[in-house]
């Protein structure tokens, strides 16, 4: 809410209310309503904030195409949320396929549903994604520099189960 530089006291956002879940990562932030819609604001340029293009957002904006979201979280440049029937959406920056998603595609301006159903979290870390499932499986994909997403030096574009982490 500050476009004069760094917000150094406390700065109460008045926009936005009913807010059940908020995530922040580097440059954006994330809120989640109870009433399971997202709101974005910060940076965007590798369209982090899921609204079709690359523009920064100094107050939060309603993430079009995401309903019925039951939780959110924050990558370094990328964004995700779980529908509450486990599907798994995401968007924003997909190098070293962080999204899972072919590696022709380098940035998902809107969310879209990946691959990974049944998913109760998400947790982005930087450049590798991890999803715990509803029968407590763990998948990983992304990055996998020092065996992360249970590999080493490699990048695991289709979620992975990670062997020996199942009903967690």
């Amino acid at each position: 809410g500050n476009s004069s530089g760094n917000q150094v006291t406390p700065y109460h956002i008045t926009t936005l209310s009913s807010i059940v879940a908020v995530a922040a990562r580097d440059t954006h932030s994330l809120a989640l309503t109870s009433d399971g819609r997202v709101f974005g604001w910060g940076g965007n340029a590798a369209r982090q904030l899921g609204l079709g293009h690359n523009i920064d957002q100094l107050l939060p904006v309603e993430i079009p195409g995401l309903s019925n979201i039951v939780a959110i979280a924050a990558g370094d440049s990328n964004s995700f949320g779980v529908g509450n029937t486990g599907q798994l959406y995401g968007w924003g920056s997909n190098g070293n396929s962080r999204l899972s998603l072919p590696s022709t595609v380098t940035f998902q301006s809107t969310p879209v549903v990946l691959s990974l159903t049944d998913v109760v979290a998400v947790a982005p870390g930087f450049a590798f994604t991890l999803a715990l499932t509803k029968d407590g499986s763990v998948f990983a994909w992304g990055a996998s520099g020092s065996g992360q997403v249970g590999q080493f030096y490699a990048t695991v574009v289709q979620p992975t189960q990670i062997a020996g982490l199942h009903a967690i």
